[in-house]
């Protein structure tokens, strides 16, 4: 039976892209409880759980992309058409496909491959650190992926400071006046598999970096709520969200 908190394992890795596939009826219903219990018979997610996890009861976990990826567009919005935006960490997501929706020319990276296309869209798979790009970008968005950089988790190379360089090499490919928006897990929780940042470490890993707007959102319930960091309990799973530009 899945629990209640989901843990992620290299075994939920290969489930990934489905879960994320999975996220838009949340979008339209966030604070809705998901699960087979009372469900339509005929409801198509009802008989995917049924046959692929053979049980009877199923919650669905609404995940921070749900204010994750609503912050970046909501500020990715006055860019002008067109604008160069590249995607970090784009595979298990399907932001780089909503941007490219909206117009923009959107460069995706990652160590996996992603399996979502649009003429808007250029996908370059392999290691961020050593890919030599030709063009500087108008917008870097980094949505919950910094924070596994260099612990092997996604088959990268194992780099304890790889969070650190990641972020000084997005620097570098920022137009002079680029932003950067950026969303990490904030508060005192860390794992094998990822990083969680407090004020020392937001302020270590966007030391290149000036923060112009941020937003906290804490899970609550069955969804995600913004909060004032001063509201903010050590042991709440919250995120952090961030527009930033490159300081001169």
């Amino acid at each position: 039976m899945v629990k209640e908190k989901f843990v992620r394992k290299k075994t939920h890795h290969k489930l990934g892209k489905l879960y994320e596939m999975l996220l838009p009826p949340l979008d339209m219903a966030p604070s809705v409880r998901y699960g087979i219990e009372g469900a339509p018979a005929d409801n198509k997610f009802v008989k995917f759980f049924r046959t692929m996890f053979n049980m009877e009861k199923v919650k669905l976990i609404v995940s921070p992309r749900i204010v994750e990826n609503a912050f970046v567009i909501k500020n990715t919005s006055n860019l002008p058409k067109g604008s160069k935006i590249l995607d970090f960490g784009c595979a298990e997501s399907i932001l780089a496909l909503q941007l490219a929706c909206m117009g923009y020319k959107v460069t995706g990276v990652d160590i996996q491959d992603y399996v979502l296309r649009h003429s808007n869209l250029e996908f370059i798979k392999g290691d961020f650190l050593k890919i030599g790009f030709k063009r500087k970008f108008d917008c870097v968005t980094v949505v919950s992926s910094v924070e596994h950089v260099g612990l092997g988790f996604y088959g990268d190379e194992m780099d304890m400071n790889g969070d650190l360089k990641t972020m000084e090499k997005i620097r570098k490919i920022l137009k002079p006046q680029g932003i950067l928006i950026i969303t990490i897990p904030f508060g005192c929780f860390s794992s094998s598999w990822e990083r969680s940042y407090d004020e020392k470490g937001l302020k270590g890993l966007l030391k290149r970096f000036r923060i112009i707007h941020s937003e906290y959102y804490v899970k609550y319930q069955d969804t995600w709520i913004e909060v004032n960091k001063e509201d903010l309990k050590r042991e709440d799973e919250s995120v952090f969200c961030a527009v930033c530009k490159v300081k001169e």
